[in-house]
């Protein structure tokens, strides 16, 4: 449960980074989003980027708090992160079948491993939990 909390949370910090990156301006465009806008995204969708780094991050924190790593965290903390594992599973399945039909070759080679690799640690330690 531990490595799978761990794995997850290291998976959505990277692609909270990466998200980062498009908000930020940088030339990424093409391995996310269906690589519909190559290079530099859009204002409106740099925005969107913004969002889903912080709900990555979210995730991960979550991810962190529901597992054994996290001594010392507030009990509120950890059980809001047990609580919200079932939900944190359904997005990352989501997230893991977007990105493997998505018509974005660089994006499908990319975060589609990534995407599956985050799904399958949510549930691990959903299933370790039922």
């Amino acid at each position: 449960m531990k490595t799978a909390a761990a794995v997850l949370c290291l998976a959505c910090l990277i692609s909270a980074g990466f998200q980062m990156g498009l908000a930020l301006g940088f030339p990424w465009g093409e391995w996310a989003m269906g690589g519909r806008f190559p290079g530099r995204w859009p204002l409106k969708f740099r925005v969107v980027a913004c969002a889903q780094a912080l709900i990555l991050i979210a995730i991960g924190v979550l991810a962190f708090s529901s597992a054994p790593l996290a001594m010392g965290l507030p009990s509120e903390l950890q059980i809001l992160g047990r609580r919200s594992i079932p939900w944190i599973f359904i997005f990352t399945i989501v997230a893991a079948g977007l990105n493997t039909i998505t018509p974005s070759r660089k994006e499908r080679w990319l975060w589609g491993p990534v995407t599956w690799l985050m799904a399958v640690s949510a549930g691990t330690l959903f299933f370790d939990k039922a």
